[in-house]
């Protein structure tokens, strides 16, 4: 199908696209290198191929070219060749999500809303955050700040970062559209970032740029 989400802004552009074709069908929307043909036959699962392929229809179609070609740094990071937009890449089930930004840096993630991440909360949410979360929010609210700490995690880039001890929200009031303050802070490197998020349907949508 096509974008089914989508925003454009002076500084960015973001779109989201629902997997429903089959791979033969999606195949027929982009035009692949022998490179990206080689990497997409080293996937084994079928859905990994989709979920490749489609992140590249959403990039062609939100920058309105041909031809995409998304390489990748040592740090794993997406990078768009022969561009001056960043892009960041983020995907759940049968969605995937792709923002490209003005700004040298930029983080996107994407989520399903599930209770299970409950079971894992106290990886990720710190007990100064634990004291602005309203307990009949709870679910929401977690997955808020988990993808507010991805989104920080993709634009710091460089690794090694504790979701715990390095990676911190500041109270917010959860809406069902808003934004927040995230920070990085890492021996000598500190940094607060304006973080926005949105709940469409069941799923979260976070994102910032730097």
């Amino acid at each position: 199908m096509p974008i089914s989400f989508l925003k454009n802004d002076k500084d960015f552009q973001l779109g989201i696209w629902r997997m429903e074709e089959p791979l033969d069908d999606l195949l027929k929307m982009i035009q692949l290198s022998s490179n990206d043909l080689k990497t997409l036959g080293n996937f084994k699962s079928e859905y990994r191929k989709r979920e490749w392929i489609a992140v590249r229809i959403v990039t062609k179609q939100l920058l309105n070219i041909p031809e995409v070609s998304i390489v990748y740094e040592e740090n794993g990071k997406p990078r768009l060749a022969d561009s001056d937009f960043s892009i960041s890449i983020s995907h759940t089930k049968n969605f995937v999500s792709v923002l490209l930004s003005k700004y040298k840096n930029a983080g996107i993630d994407i989520e399903t809303i599930q209770p299970r991440i409950e079971k894992i909360a106290k990886r990720f949410v710190t007990k100064q955050e634990e004291l602005f979360i309203e307990p009949d929010k709870k679910i929401i609210y977690q997955h808020v700040i988990w993808g507010t700490k991805e989104v920080l995690f993709k634009i710091y880039s460089k690794g090694e970062l504790n979701f715990l001890d390095h990676l911190h929200v500041e109270k917010f009031q959860l809406e069902e559209k808003g934004e927040l303050v995230g920070r990085i802070e890492k021996e000598n490197f500190k940094k607060s970032l304006k973080v926005f998020y949105e709940l469409t349907g069941d799923k979260m949508l976070v994102y910032s740029m730097s």
